[in-house]
């Protein structure tokens, strides 16, 4: 329940990005077949806006491989990430389901989850996400080019507004989170405006981002093991117990 909760705004936002997303496909002549079943199995809107402008280009197999690549290289280290969520006994299907919602603004409300996460809490994020990605791209589809330019580049602010109610509450809250965040924003702007980097593609940059930022906080600010720290905690309270009864025998 806690995932279909958590996972109705994300739905929201991702319909309307993805009714953007179907008017760009209808324009580049893909049928609302072609344009759901896109959706359906690419749940990234930056690799499949891209995806569509090389369809409209018409490229080779090739570029457009190597471009979903390096666009997308970005889940690779949040699947990483988000390994540590889930229990280390995790059954393998388990975690090859999951690993199919990894984006990113799901990838942030799993991080923000106290303590290991369920893949069932998964399951009900990609329950209220994908089917609403879906349905926002058919949507879209349908309308073309009914609706003005002006709106369509509106309904693109929504997701990152839901950005900001992903990282805002738990950065109330912990002050590491607080800075990580604004030295991502920092360097992601310098990133946008530096010469020879500002070329490189948008995914690649925030690979770049997470690997600089996410290391210096865990050299600076390292997460101690929850799981160690609480058997350290029970040996010594079971060795006062003992020696409470050893005095109590005496």
């Amino acid at each position: 329940q806690s995932g279909l909760r958590d996972g109705f705004p994300l739905g929201i936002a991702y319909v309307a990005v993805a009714f953007a997303c179907g008017i760009v496909a209808t324009k580049s002549h893909l049928s609302i077949f072609d344009s759901f079943f896109m959706s359906l199995t690419n749940l990234t809107s930056a690799g499949q806006f891209a995806g569509l402008s090389l369809i409209a280009a018409k490229v080779s197999y090739i570029e457009m491989f190597i471009t979903q690549i390096i666009i997308n290289i970005r889940y690779l280290i949040m699947s990483c990430s988000l390994s540590q969520k889930y229990d280390a006994d995790l059954p393998l299907i388990h975690r090859a389901i999951t690993s199919f919602a990894v984006t990113d603004e799901m990838f942030g409300v799993v991080c923000c989850q106290q303590g290991k996460v369920s893949p069932f809490y998964t399951y009900g994020l990609m329950f209220m996400t994908i089917p609403s990605w879906c349905l926002g791209t058919i949507c879209g589809c349908f309308s073309g080019s009914l609706l003005p330019k002006a709106l369509i580049s509106a309904l693109g602010i929504v997701v990152y507004s839901l950005y900001f109610a992903i990282i805002v509450p738990p950065s109330k809250h912990d002050k590491v989170v607080k800075y990580v965040c604004l030295a991502s924003m920092v360097l992601a702007v310098a990133l946008a405006y530096l010469p020879y980097v500002k070329s490189l593609s948008s995914g690649m940059r925030i690979m770049i981002i997470t690997l600089v930022v996410s290391s210096i906080a865990a050299i600076l600010c390292p997460v101690k093991d929850d799981i160690a720290a609480t058997t350290a905690e029970d040996t010594i309270k079971a060795h006062k117990e003992a020696m409470k009864v050893e005095l109590y025998d005496e």
